[in-house]
């Protein structure tokens, strides 16, 4: 919901135009891709790290071994496929992010590609809610006020 107050804050006014979809991309697109990639790597590195451990000592209680993440991680690190469904777990506003994250530092995801595709994908999701929030500001400006 962020990233549409700030459509609704920061483009309201604009009229659809080039100069409305920079606006975007600079107020809401570029920041919130930059705030997620860098701020996830907490869960990541967390997970990456400690996710072994953590399974290994607390696995049984979830019916979870650690060679069945690995098992898991060898069947996606085959398929390029999972890059798509990477990009489309950020761009969709449902997921949670954290859930995200951590499954990526579980089956140990390329963190390069990571956050790359982290970036590209919070970036498409927060375009949507901004352009939402601008509408919503447009209307509030036409009926509201």
């Amino acid at each position: 919901m962020v990233q549409a107050t700030a459509g609704f804050i920061f483009l309201a006014g604009f009229s659809w135009s080039p100069a409305l979809l920079v606006r975007l991309l600079g107020w809401v697109m570029l920041p919130a891709a930059l705030g997620v990639a860098i701020g996830s790597l907490l869960i990541y590195g967390l997970v990456y790290w400690g996710g072994r451990p953590a399974i290994e000592k607390w696995g049984h209680w979830l019916g979870l071994r650690w060679s069945e993440v690995e098992k898991l991680r060898d069947r996606l690190s085959v398929r390029s496929v999972n890059d798509w469904v990477l990009l489309t777990a950020r761009a969709l506003p449902i997921l949670p992010s954290v859930a995200v994250s951590a499954f990526a530092g579980l089956v140990r995801y390329p963190l390069i590609k990571y956050l790359f595709l982290t970036a590209v994908g919070t970036a498409l999701r927060a375009g949507v809610l901004g352009l939402l929030g601008w509408g919503a500001s447009a209307w509030y400006q036409t009926h509201a006020v």
